[in-house]
């Protein structure tokens, strides 16, 4: 993620997203260390995010769990206002990475996203080499850019990056 969050257990899976009446909503299986721990929906009518505790019957332990959790969490800044952190917002922020790193796993496949110094740091724009990363690729860029090459983001996530013959594992 690209807040400043300790190193947690929780990930999602199973995401469906879908047209609400406030925006985009989605299903999705929230996991503790790969185990499932609950069902949410957040169904896009600007509510709470909705959760079916798979522990029911032990009196919540896996909510309390999450909910001590984001209590740890740093406040968050948007604009001028801050704000705690809800179970609700990390979810979102879970399920957000998740689609996020779905959508670079299929760009990786076939491309390396790069910046070059001058180029806009504010939007989701960057420029494409149509090869998969490889150290080979990487040498290729700084040769050709030299001390303008900035960025590359798929060195940023080298775990959704395709195994390359020329990249060592």
């Amino acid at each position: 993620m690209s807040r400043n969050w300790p190193k947690h257990d929780y990930t999602v899976r199973d995401i469906k997203t879908f047209r609400g009446m406030e925006g985009e909503g989605f299903n999705a299986t929230l996991c503790r260390d790969g185990r499932k721990v609950a069902s949410v929906i957040d169904d896009a009518t600007g509510g709470d995010v909705h959760f079916q505790w798979a522990d029911a019957r032990s009196r919540g332990a896996e909510e309390k769990r999450l909910l001590e959790f984001v209590k740890t969490l740093p406040r968050e800044r948007w604009e001028d206002t801050e704000y705690d952190v809800t179970s609700d917002v990390f979810l979102a922020a879970l399920v957000d990475e998740a689609q996020t790193e779905k959508r670079l796993r299929r760009l990786f496949r076939n491309e390396t996203l790069f910046r070059l110094k001058g180029d806009r740091t504010d939007d989701d724009k960057w420029r494409i080499l149509k090869v998969p990363f490889s150290l080979s690729v990487k040498a290729q860029l700084v040769k050709t850019y030299g001390d303008s090459l900035t960025h590359v983001l798929n060195e940023d996530y080298p775990h959704l990056n395709p195994r390359s013959r020329k990249q060592s594992p």
